[in-house]
């Protein structure tokens, strides 16, 4: 039996440096319901890493490049 291991709550800086986006980009792919979005907690906002991990996993592989 897999066991599932705890997700983590990811910052701002760490979601920008893990997806190559900027801050300004993440929020607008939030806008149009193509990011995962964050979760409020106190004042500060986190992504989950089993979020942001299966939007990774969804995106496209580059095709044709260099070998």
């Amino acid at each position: 039996m897999e066991t599932k291991k705890p997700t983590r709550g990811l910052r701002l800086k760490e979601v920008c440096n893990r997806t190559g986006i900027s801050r300004a980009t993440v929020y607008e792919l939030i806008a149009r319901g193509q990011f995962p979005a964050p979760r409020k907690m106190g004042v500060t906002s986190i992504w989950l890493e089993s979020e942001l991990d299966s939007y990774l996993e969804s995106l496209p592989t580059a095709q044709g490049g260099p070998k």
